[in-house]
C-alpha cells in the first residue's frame, strides 16, 4: 500500500467528517502558544550581520596573510642569507675543500650578480659584441 492510497480512500468516502465540539475548540484556542526554541547557531547563521561579518573576517585574514608574507623584511633576509651561506659552506666542505675556500665559495655564490661593462652595453644595445 502506498502513501497515496489512504488519502485517496479518505477523499472518496461519502461520509463527512464530524466537526469538533465547542468545548474542544475552546480548549485548543485557550492553550498558550509555544514558540519553537531557536538556538544561537540558527540566529547567527540566518543573521545578515553575522554572515557579512564572517565574510569580512575571512577576507581580512587572507589579506593579512598576504601582507605579512609579502613583507620580506631585513630580519628575514638576514636569516635566510645566513642559512643559505651555512648550507653552502657545509656542502662545499663535504666535497673536500678547506674551510676558507668553502666560506669564499659560499660568499661569492650568494653575492648579487654584477654585470660587466661589456654585458651592460650588450644589454642596452641588444648586440652581441
Amino acid at each position: 500500500m502506498s502513501g497515496r492510497d489512504p488519502i485517496d480512500r479518505l477523499r472518496s468516502s461519502k461520509g463527512e467528517w464530524p466537526l469538533p465540539s465547542e468545548a474542544l475548540r475552546a480548549r485548543v484556542v485557550a492553550m498558550p502558544m509555544r514558540t519553537a526554541a531557536i538556538g544561537w547557531a540558527d540566529r547567527a547563521w540566518f543573521s545578515r550581520t553575522w554572515r557579512l561579518g564572517m565574510a569580512a573576517a575571512a577576507i581580512g585574514l587572507v589579506a593579512a596573510d598576504v601582507w605579512v608574507a609579502s613583507g620580506d623584511g631585513p630580519t628575514r633576509a638576514i636569516v635566510r642569507d645566513d642559512t643559505e651561506r651555512r648550507t653552502l659552506e657545509e656542502l662545499v666542505r663535504s666535497a673536500g675543500l678547506p674551510e676558507d675556500m668553502a666560506a669564499s665559495v659560499a660568499r661569492r655564490s650568494l653575492a648579487p650578480a654584477r654585470a660587466s661593462a661589456l654585458d651592460r652595453d650588450s644589454l642596452i644595445t641588444g648586440g652581441d659584441r
